[in-house]
């Protein structure tokens, strides 16, 4: 015969310790969801799967924080989501100064926060010397996506680039999130992408063969001199690194020179203000 602890699912342990925490007994969480002392022995046990409703209730009644309750849904095998992902709004204030202290540090590599589709939603004061280096024709505060930007810097062919591959999973992220969301606005900024004259012929096979971790090179000029930039790229989940969430909700992506020797602090003399620049 197995054990408890074998027969227990993910869940039935989550929510055994969570009514524990909250010195509740079976009878008491069982009245507070409508339900029954029995069942919430079945839940505990695996002898029984809750609905979506259910695990709603359990998680509001237990107060959990959606932090918490992310897991708690995952645990019963359900998505997680955020009805909130406004990092201005008041809700995300200590997440959102944690970023900007983070950008702030990473001056003079410059860094941008993005949401999935490429729209900017912050930037430090190095990217904008950085943007202006790439396009010094574009006016600085213009730039509203990280995609359409790099799509445009790759069409006027100013220096030779080997992001083919990149902006091909730019695209196929673009679609993906389209369908997903069912997002007109996406819809648009794909299908505007698509026609720039940077996109590679088979971008779909480029993407769809890209292994994921790939390095991402830019080539800029510099001091009037052709530098190598690479990208790191990681995701933020706007309430902290041991939220579980079902998706990404922001990207940071902070470009560093090949040479560990050139100043880069030009990047950082461009004293203006931006609507995107919060320090």
């Amino acid at each position: 015969m197995p054990s408890s602890a074998q027969t227990e699912s993910p869940f039935g342990r989550l929510l055994k310790f969570w009514r524990k925490l909250r010195k509740l007994s079976q009878e008491e969480l069982a009245f507070r969801i409508d339900s029954a002392s029995r069942h919430i022995s079945r839940l505990e046990k695996g002898q029984a799967h809750p609905g979506l409703e259910m695990v709603e209730n359990i998680a509001t009644a237990l107060d959990m924080r959606a932090r918490d309750r992310h897991l708690l849904l995952l645990c019963a095998g359900y998505s997680p989501h955020s009805d909130n992902t406004d990092i201005f709004s008041e809700e995300f204030t200590p997440r959102r100064n944690e970023i900007i202290r983070s950008l702030k540090s990473l001056d003079p590599n410059p860094t941008i926060v993005t949401d999935i589709t490429g729209k900017l939603i912050m930037v430090n004061r190095a990217w904008l010397g950085f943007q202006h280096s790439l396009i010094s024709s574009k006016p600085i505060d213009s730039v509203t996506n990280f995609f359409e930007f790099l799509f445009e810097y790759a069409s006027q062919e100013l220096l030779p680039q080997t992001f083919e591959s990149t902006l091909s999973i730019f695209l196929l992220s673009l679609q993906q999130s389209a369908i997903y969301s069912n997002d007109q606005k996406t819809q648009a900024l794909f299908e505007r992408l698509l026609r720039s004259p940077a996109t590679p012929a088979d971008w779909e096979t480029q993407a769809a063969n890209r292994e994921s971790g790939q390095d991402f090179y830019i080539n800029a000029l510099i001091n009037d001199s052709e530098e190598k930039f690479f990208s790191h790229s990681h995701n933020i989940n706007l309430r902290g690194p041991l939220d579980y969430v079902s998706q990404p909700e922001l990207i940071i992506v902070t470009f560093y020179s090949e040479n560990e020797t050139l100043d880069l602090s030009s990047l950082t003399s461009r004293n203006e203000s931006h609507p995107q620049l919060l320090y």
